[in-house]
């Protein structure tokens, strides 16, 4: 029993509060990357998916817009 009670004590002595922990507090904070390679990475994958759904949305726009205009002239 006596050993027990000291293993809780020791236990207790030595735990950490992992929120206080430097891992922890730099896994919330992003790090900036001023590598002129790693920006221009970023702005082609910006470009390319603005380039890819640009293209679905204007192909629907499309759609859309000769649909409303067979719909209108028919009504006329």
């Amino acid at each position: 029993m006596q050993v027990r009670s000291a293993m809780e004590t020791i236990k207790a002595e030595l735990k950490v509060n992992t929120t206080s922990l430097s891992s922890s507090i730099r896994t919330r904070i992003c790090a900036s990357d001023d590598r002129p390679s790693s920006a221009t990475i970023g702005w082609v994958g910006a470009v390319l998916l603005g380039l890819v759904f640009g293209t679905l949305v204007l192909t629907d726009a499309v759609n859309v817009i000769t649909f409303i205009v067979s719909r209108v002239s028919k009504q006329a």
